[in-house]
């Protein structure tokens, strides 16, 4: 790629942030500082040009500055962070007390690896990786830091910049047996072929749709992953128009879903969809005629997309007055012309967007204009979900289960907000603190650089979900703790830890003891 062609896209990107972010200076600490990155990233492309990966190395710097986890830049070819259709190293890590650990291997030989941690890569330290990472993507908490080291470590461009080393990787770990090593080429491994430590708590994997249920004894169980899977997220995209998740998103929800020969109207390839409402309505009919109240909410890796699912879900747990109490804080959203690009029947105006912080200021003190607040925006997403108000008018409420909510460090953005709308009603955290904070930039605009192809997203809202939280906003800690020592125990320990709290919760408050324990299992001893 020429120099000049560089320079553009440069260009290009200094636009979408400047223009969309609802403050792009932020991270760099004001206007001047970010004006001289630009300026110093502008001075390092060379007069002679230079390759894709290397322009995006500079590029993704920049993006990273901007301090928001939201806001980045895609490795060369990629259109996310975890294309599964990309080379990778083969190796699958969880965050774990500050440290990397090997969840799963795709080669039999790299079984010995499982639960090792990670010391370095191609000479490089762990904490020097830890370092680099910061300044290569932006993050939200020192977690979301590390989740996305697992994530470059994994990716061949990504790696090489955080190493200066290309092609294959030489990996130091340090193993239950002592110290390891093993050199890493990337290709292309197989879902099919994931190996990871045996559990004794078996638990369904989300299909296509993103959505898993089951009955562990007399526990209900809900397992989110992608949330970009289900009906719902184009139901509410055909309101608004949202051309990229009715378009690419879509296409790919009815091929992972295997349909062929998909009609060519958009009501038509929705309908092709399963609904996220019927699936938790069917849960929580089965947890009723089990006699059950207890429910496990699994949101471990799940990476995020549609926050309407937390919507629905605490809408059939507590009903429509339940849900209309408690401080959900407030956003304050940048309409930008690239805004309108991507939601061209948004009624909004352009600017920023304060109307909800006012509201959220005027109601504090006026529970009765809150809830009358909120039952509005209940009824108009009913108005544009048909699923969810078939199911919600046809469900009888009764008292809620007890819920426990299972996160880890790659619960993020819509999983994370599945997070907040349990939490806010009384859910029991459970695990590892999440990657995604309360209080940070969401939802996001993806974007193309004309000349290199590069990908990214840039986010376009503010969002303050624990207002009264400082320190929670930040890094939001579980109610009760994973620690190494039991993650070593079981890979499911999380949720054998909820399980276990769920149980003795039941029992503290008379509500008698599990009447299947075996089934349920029990948390590792702590």
């Amino acid at each position: 790629m020429s120099g000049a062609a560089a320079r553009a896209d440069l260009d290009h990107l200094v636009e979408v942030l400047t223009d969309a972010h609802p403050d792009a200076y932020h991270g760099f600490g004001g206007a001047v500082a970010f004006w001289r990155a630009v300026s110093e990233t502008r001075a390092a492309i060379p007069a002679s040009g230079l390759t894709a990966t290397a322009l995006y190395g500079r590029l993704a710097r920049l993006a990273a500055g901007v301090r928001d986890a939201h806001t980045a830049l895609f490795p060369p070819g990629r259109r996310s962070f975890t294309d599964p259709a990309a080379p990778r190293y083969g190796i699958d890590w969880d965050v774990v007390d500050g440290a990397l650990v090997v969840s799963a291997v795709h080669t039999a030989g790299h079984r010995p690896l499982l639960r090792a941690r990670l010391r370095a890569v191609d000479g490089v330290a762990f904490d020097e990786l830890v370092g680099r990472m910061r300044r290569l993507r932006g993050y939200d908490n020192a977690h979301g830091n590390l989740v996305h080291l697992a994530q470059a470590l994994d990716d061949p461009a990504a790696a090489s910049l955080l190493t200066g080393a290309a092609g294959d990787r030489r990996v130091e770990l340090a193993t239950s047996g002592g110290p390891a090593e093993v050199t890493l080429a990337p290709w292309r491994p197989r879902p099919a072929d994931r190996l990871a430590p045996t559990s004794r708590l078996p638990l369904p994997v989300p299909g296509p749709s993103g959505i898993a249920t089951a009955m562990l004894g007399p526990v209900g169980y809900l397992r989110l992953g992608e949330l970009l899977g289900y009906r719902e997220v184009f139901e509410n995209a055909r309101v608004d128009g949202v051309d990229w998740l009715l378009g690419e998103r879509l296409d790919t929800a009815l091929e992972r879903l295997g349909v062929t020969g998909a009609p060519p109207g958009v009501d038509e390839r929705i309908a092709l969809v399963p609904s996220a409402s019927e699936a938790i309505g069917g849960l929580l009919e089965r947890l009723r005629t089990a006699g059950g109240d207890r429910l496990v909410v699994d949101l471990r890796h799940c990476p995020g997309g549609n926050s309407i699912i937390g919507d629905i879900l605490a809408t059939l747990l507590y009903g429509v007055d339940g849900v209309l109490d408690g401080d959900e804080g407030y956003q304050v959203p940048r309409y930008s012309p690239r805004y309108f690009q991507h939601y061209r029947d948004s009624p909004a105006t352009p600017g920023y967007d304060f109307g909800a912080e006012r509201d959220w200021l005027a109601t504090r003190s006026d529970p009765h204009a809150r809830r009358r607040r909120r039952r509005a925006a209940l009824t108009e997403l009913r108005s544009r979900l048909p699923a969810f108000d078939r199911q919600l008018a046809r469900a009888a409420i009764p008292p809620a289960p007890r819920v426990a909510v299972v996160v880890d460090a790659f619960t993020f953005s819509a999983g994370f907000d599945v997070l907040l709308a349990l939490r806010r009603h009384g859910a029991t955290v459970v695990g590892t603190a999440p990657a995604q904070a309360a209080n940070c930039f969401i939802d996001i605009l993806p974007f193309q650089l004309h000349h290199s192809g590069l990908r990214g997203m840039v986010s376009f809202k503010w969002s303050v979900s624990l207002p009264d939280e400082p320190d929670n906003g930040t890094l939001l800690r579980p109610d009760v703790p994973l620690t190494a020592a039991e993650y070593d125990l079981d890979p499911n320990a999380a949720v054998l830890l909820a399980l276990d709290h769920l149980d003795h919760d039941r029992a503290r408050t008379g509500a008698g003891t599990s009447t299947d324990p075996g089934a349920c299992g029990t948390a590792p001893a702590r």
